[in-house]
């Protein structure tokens, strides 16, 4: 029969995987992987998890899907900012203190950092150890002061004592 035929055709667009691996620049894994079969043509976005302290060289991957699977690495870094450390000196004739350095550092922002104390002749560091969280945007400032040691004198005459103990600070006159 020369009749009209109706034919019906039935399809699926095909799916393909994206996968998105989280990994440090070291190699060591961030997070698990992502994984998902997204249909052909279809548009696809995925933000990278956070993890304080550390940067994603792709802080979201997103795209519309072609004709075949996607693999991905998502490489984080460490996320470095500066901050400061001052480090104070008593003062020679009061109890207050002078800025006597500033120290230019680096930390890994999110993270506790620590700065040692420094050694000056005649001074000692009177709470070393402070720590502090390195801010993104440089603000951290760690400040260490330095009480000057005390020296005491005693005059010792024929072994006996002469006069009064006395306690002078260092470098004073």
């Amino acid at each position: 029969s020369t009749g009209n035929k109706h034919y019906k055709a039935n399809y699926t667009i095909n799916s393909y995987k994206l996968q998105i691996d989280y990994i440090h620049e070291n190699g060591n894994t961030m997070s698990p992987s992502y994984s998902e079969d997204i249909e052909y043509n279809s548009e696809y976005k995925v933000a990278s998890p956070e993890h304080i302290g550390y940067i994603a060289n792709i802080p979201v991957v997103e795209g519309v899907m072609g004709t075949e699977d996607i693999k991905l690495e998502v490489i984080y870094s460490d996320h470095i900012a500066p901050f400061k450390a001052n480090h104070y000196k008593q003062n020679i004739y009061d109890d207050g203190y002078t800025l006597f350095e500033v120290e230019d550092l680096e930390g890994v922002v999110g993270w506790e950092t620590t700065v040692s104390p420094k050694e000056y002749e005649g001074f000692t560091c009177v709470a070393p150890g402070i720590t502090d969280e390195v801010k993104v945007d440089g603000s951290t400032v760690i400040d260490l002061y330095y009480d000057r040691n005390i020296y005491t004198l005693k005059y010792i005459v024929d072994g006996e004592q002469y006069g009064e103990t006395e306690e002078y600070r260092y470098e004073y006159d």
